[in-house]
């Protein structure tokens, strides 16, 4: 099986290629060809400027059964933990210290997670039984810049996507899980009664925002102080490229601080700046959105979260209509905005080289 968490890239699979292979090699072995299609898929995306999060592995279903195996014997023991209060804290500090792909489909990897939650539950053995496991399951890894933790498989344990945890419980219910991963992993969802206690679904909520809160911890409204960071941000290429049009920041700051429909505020994970999201409400309810994200940063998720935590703010719940101006060489952005929703309200870009995304 040849697989990713994220999806696949608009360039989609390179059928040249794999089938060129095949025709010249007609007795190739499964593993040999899922190889070449993970391989092929990658110089395809690189040739069509899609470079982030190229991710692929190929793993021999034939081992999967290992793989469960040992999770089932990994959740027995964390299902007998399940009474004690603190077991929800530490499962998710688990999940925000382990390789994270929340923002592509609310899963962790799950060598990794079982790694940091062995440690916690004192269960090493376990967690290695499951990173081996993995390990011969997985034939070919292709990891990314963006998650340069991940093993090859992921495990579903949601952290973002809150809208929709009871309608993904139900689902997981219906699935012929082990009961022992199903006792460990259904807790998580808010509003199970026949799962948990009214006083545990309070500890869930609260796990649940801690979890969510990885890529951030706190959002302010941008100060005059902040512009020490945008200054510094502003000596990338990239950002001074793509936002000039916000310099000098000290006049561009003063038209922020003088137009009441214009917001802006700024993320830290710790003591850390990660972004800017800047919102501008229009006529006919409609906001106008930009981003900014830490250079050092770059291709890592947080242009995502900062999209969809600027989107969820209260102050703009009239918003009615997200609209976003980005270049057309500005591939990363594109993706970042087309992943949240947005789409392109024409199939070229106009005159000055910008696409205008839209979404309602």
């Amino acid at each position: 099986m040849v697989a990713a968490v994220d999806y696949t890239n608009k360039n989609g699979w390179d059928y040249q290629a794999v089938f060129q292979t095949l025709n010249q090699r007609p007795d190739i072995s499964p593993v040999d060809l899922a190889e070449v299609i993970a391989v092929s898929y990658r110089n395809h995306s690189l040739q069509n400027q899609e470079d982030e999060d190229l991710q692929q592995s190929v793993i021999r279903l034939s081992k999967v059964e290992e793989v469960v195996k040992e999770v089932d014997l990994f959740s027995k023991k964390l299902v007998d933990l399940l009474p004690q209060p603190q077991t929800f804290s530490q499962l998710a500090d688990a999940r925000n210290r382990a390789e994270n792909y929340a923002d592509e489909a609310d899963m962790v990897d799950l060598a990794d997670f079982s790694a940091y939650i062995g440690q916690t539950i004192r269960n090493d053995e376990g967690a290695e039984k499951i990173a081996r496991a993995v390990e011969q399951a997985v034939v070919s890894n292709m990891k990314s810049p963006e998650h340069p933790k991940g093993k090859g498989i992921s495990i579903y344990f949601p952290a973002e996507d809150k809208a929709r945890f009871q309608e993904k419980a139900d689902i997981y219910q219906q699935i012929d899980f082990s009961p022992y991963i199903q006792t460990a992993h259904l807790p998580v969802f808010p509003g199970i009664d026949e799962i948990c206690s009214h006083g545990r679904q309070r500890q869930n909520k609260r796990m649940t925002r801690r979890i969510s809160m990885k890529m951030m911890d706190r959002t302010e409204r941008l100060q005059e102080e902040h512009l020490a960071i945008l200054r510094t941000w502003f000596q990338d290429a990239e950002v001074q490229k793509r936002m000039e049009g916000m310099e000098p920041l000290e006049e561009w700051y003063g038209y922020v601080k003088e137009n009441d429909s214009y917001f802006v505020w700024i993320a830290f994970l710790g003591e850390q700046p990660v972004g800017v999201a800047m919102v501008e409400i229009e006529e006919e309810h409609a906001g106008s959105i930009g981003l900014i994200v830490n250079p050092s940063l770059r291709h890592r998720g947080y242009g995502k979260a900062l999209l969809r935590e600027a989107m969820q703010r209260q102050e703009l719940s009239g918003v009615q209509k997200w609209i976003a101006g980005i270049e057309a060489d500005n591939v990363a952005c594109l993706r970042c905005f087309e992943a949240a929703g947005f789409a392109k309200e024409e199939p070229v870009p106009d005159e000055d080289g910008f696409f205008l995304l839209v979404r309602q």
